[in-house]
């Protein structure tokens, strides 16, 4: 008998969700029935060609002013008027199917009470899948609109509020899935049923093909969010040194991480002088840019009490597709340095002088080849469609 999933998610696509709308498309090949409720946060940079057919969302925050910002976040600190309203909108949808099981999937808290809601009033078991948790930024990381005193005190109440309404439910879920081993141990101190189960890359979009270029390109695709989490320092101290000739950086990103960079670049004359810097592309493009590229940048930092930590970032496992040299700078020195040294998958580098010598490696490798190419150890585990089976062996432990 067809099992009936009914999938609950802070974001789904076109919105960007690829762990939940890949997931959600391989469970539907393989036979499950899903439905998918997620919030809408107005974005449509990321479209997937195949996603389930029930896909029910809501803007909860749409056009928002900050008196109204205040508003609602009051209201939540008060009754969690967010969960109130997602359930009063889709009780309906709630109410006439017959689901099986409960995934919510989240990057800090929500929908995560909402899904309990749900699980509690039809007795059916529920999953949480934890992407992301505000403890891995360190403090206040998440606040928005912290601008003033009282901007920053609001905010941390929500912070705080919602820190303790994730952990309820916590306890409560009968399994937790999460993305690295520093979020599982993190997470096991709220239930013992704590599965790992990495981000990946589709086989069928992400793989190996060797495409010759004029020029040694280390590209970068994705957003920036600050220097804490993201830091090219020592990439750029190392091209300052090396003054290869037909090197260049390539950046595809969005505005913010634009101005982010330009900040970065600051007295890195040769760094800046070889960096093209460009808009975000679609989806469907980033493959065949990857099979381009010479090495593909992943940038993190030191992993520190202060966050941050546990960080295993897409762009990662999608550079293991295309079987590419990554090139992580500054070493997390935690989850993604094991995982790249474990995998061969490039390096994850601590020093100029680490990066000064893979970069010339791989230099060298090109300009005899036209091409490089990593040989990168069991790749296979981290494609979506395992992702998928592992899920589906979660599943079957709570039903």
């Amino acid at each position: 008998m067809t099992k009936k999933i009914l999938i609950i998610t802070d974001a789904f696509p076109p919105n960007f969700a690829p762990r939940m709308g890949i997931l959600s498309t391989n469970l539907v090949k393989l036979g499950y029935d899903v439905t998918i409720i997620s919030e809408d946060n107005g974005e449509t940079h990321y479209n997937l060609s195949e996603l389930p057919k029930k896909v029910y969302s809501y803007n909860y925050q749409s056009n928002l002013s900050k008196t109204k910002y205040y508003i609602k976040s009051f209201l939540n600190l008060i009754y969690d008027h967010k969960t109130y309203s997602f359930y009063k909108k889709f009780s309906s949808i709630i109410r006439k199917e017959k689901f099986d099981l409960i995934l919510c999937s989240t990057f800090n808290e929500f929908p995560l009470s909402l899904a309990y809601k749900v699980s509690k009033k039809l007795n059916i078991p529920l999953i949480c899948d934890i992407r992301d948790i505000s403890e891995q930024f360190g403090e206040k990381k998440y606040n928005t609109y912290q601008n003033n005193f009282i901007s920053r005190f609001f905010t941390d109440l929500l912070r705080e509020r919602r820190i303790k309404r994730r952990n309820c439910v916590l306890q409560k879920a009968n399994a937790i899935t999460t993305i690295s081993p520093w979020h599982k141990d993190f997470l096991s101190q709220f239930n013992k049923n704590v599965y790992l189960i990495y981000n990946g890359y589709s086989k069928d979009k992400f793989f190996a093909e060797d495409v010759k270029s004029n020029t040694f390109d280390i590209i970068y695709t994705g957003r920036i969010l600050d220097s804490n989490t993201r830091n090219p320092e020592i990439l750029f101290k190392a091209i300052e040194q090396l003054k290869l000739e037909k090197l260049r950086i390539v950046w595809y990103v969005d505005k913010a991480s634009k101005e982010i960079i330009s900040k970065q670049l600051e007295g890195f004359p040769t760094a800046k002088s070889i960096s093209e810097v460009n808009n975000l592309v679609p989806v469907s493009e980033i493959p065949t840019l990857l099979n381009k590229s010479s090495i593909i940048l992943v940038l993190t930092n030191k992993s520190s009490e202060n966050g941050p930590k546990g960080i295993m970032t897409t762009k990662f496992f999608e550079a293991v597709g295309v079987e590419k040299p990554v090139l992580c700078v500054k070493s997390d020195e935690g989850c993604l340095a094991q995982v790249i040294n474990e995998t061969n998958a490039g390096l994850s580098a601590k020093t100029v002088e680490e990066v000064m010598e893979f970069i010339t490696e791989k230099y060298n490798e090109w300009q005899k080849n036209g091409f490089t190419r990593q040989n990168v150890r069991n790749k296979e585990y981290f494609c979506r469609e395992n992702q998928a089976n592992q899920f589906i062996e979660v599943f079957k432990s709570v039903l």
